[in-house]
């Protein structure tokens, strides 16, 4: 249960908790569990995932938004040169688009005062 989770995380002095399992994509707007609920797509072996999040950023990009992505790159099957391709072309397509690539602590660094201040209200 999200609810649980995001009240676990807020007792520990989390900074904040990636969602796992959504195929959303974090917008300028925080969702209601703010830094607590931030979504996350996952790039896999498959075409589909790929094509979700191309659509993803189409989206993002034409409202500013932000799009954290996941990947598996270290379990068997990644190795193939089919996962690193289809992993750089979602790079390029993100670049292509004006995204800049960041890591999660510093992409949660640019965020965490907009997270602090939707907790005030």
């Amino acid at each position: 249960d999200n609810a649980e989770l995001i009240s676990m995380a807020k007792k520990w002095g989390m900074k904040c908790l990636i969602k796992s399992g959504s195929l959303d994509y974090e917008t300028t707007v925080p969702h209601p569990g703010g830094k607590y609920q931030i979504s996350r797509m996952s790039l896999n072996q498959n075409d589909a995932a790929l094509t979700a999040i191309e659509a993803a950023l189409d989206s993002a990009a034409l409202v500013g938004g932000w799009v954290l992505i996941t990947t598996h790159m270290s379990e068997t099957g990644w190795d193939s040169a089919e996962s690193q391709q289809r992993f750089a072309d979602m790079i390029a397509y993100a670049k292509n688009l004006g995204f800049e690539i960041k890591t999660v602590a510093e992409a949660l660094a640019i965020r965490e005062p907009i997270y602090n201040l939707y907790a005030m209200f």
